[in-house]
């Protein structure tokens, strides 16, 4: 049950669509409990505000960062289901830290990430057992889909994020992925230098020439943005 942006309409209550696909929403909701997770703190108020109004009980609480989302899965007792809603507010990553830390809790819960910002998104499309959902697709029964994905142990994708994730990769020779993976290790051009066999002199300028490439401030930036967009993921 998709519906065109182009047809407009998708935010009206009185629109029987609308009203329609609410409801299947709410029903797929009532199957877990819920956990919100935003860096807004009004958004996180609206979230929980809105659940008590649209009758999901399920839903037990919404973060505003990291630990408050952590420790609000980790109170659910072992074999609920539990669905994460986060949206990409709630860290400068998008929340793909957040997303692998709540992967390997015992609690293994399903995750639905609302993405706005896209410059990031890389890092996250290799994510797995993961629903992504463009903001802009909000009322076409995208968040329909991607429930349903999740609930039957799928993983799923907003078709508008679907660009090729090599694009956003740059070109790598071999040993300037051997200084970034030492870099993103946090090591200093001597310890690279040492793992490497080269002259820290030789590694530095390796550093300066990907910082001026890939216009990147600083090696702490580097090394994030490597993260992030899985450029050393073969």
């Amino acid at each position: 049950m998709y519906l065109d942006p182009q047809e407009g309409k998708r935010f009206r209550p009185d629109d029987p669509r609308f009203r329609r696909r609410n409801a299947l929403v709410n029903a797929l909701l009532a199957r877990w409990a819920v956990i919100g997770g935003t860096g807004s703190w009004l958004e996180a108020h609206l979230m929980a505000r809105l659940a008590l109004s649209m009758g999901v009980p399920g839903m037990k609480g919404c973060g505003v960062d990291e630990p408050e989302v952590l420790d609000l899965v980790g109170a659910r007792p072992l074999g609920e289901p539990v669905l994460v809603i986060l949206c990409d507010s709630i860290a400068p990553d998008l929340g793909l830290a957040l997303i692998r830390r709540l992967h390997g809790l015992p609690q293994k819960p399903s995750v639905l990430l609302m993405i706005q910002r896209t410059e990031l998104l890389p890092g996250v499309l290799r994510e797995k057992r993961l629903a992504l959902v463009d903001v802009r697709s909000l009322g076409s029964g995208r968040v329909l889909q991607a429930l349903q994905a999740l609930w039957h142990g799928d993983s799923y994708r907003d078709p508008t994020l679907s660009g090729s994730e090599s694009d956003h990769r740059p070109m790598l020779t071999p040993r300037e992925r051997q200084v970034l993976e030492g870099v993103v290790a946090g090591q200093s051009n001597g310890a690279i230098a040492a793992t490497l066999g080269i002259a820290p002199r030789t590694v530095r300028d390796y550093v300066s020439v990907m910082l001026q490439r890939l216009q990147m401030p600083n090696r702490t930036a580097l090394a994030s943005k490597a993260v992030a967009e899985g450029w050393l993921e073969r």
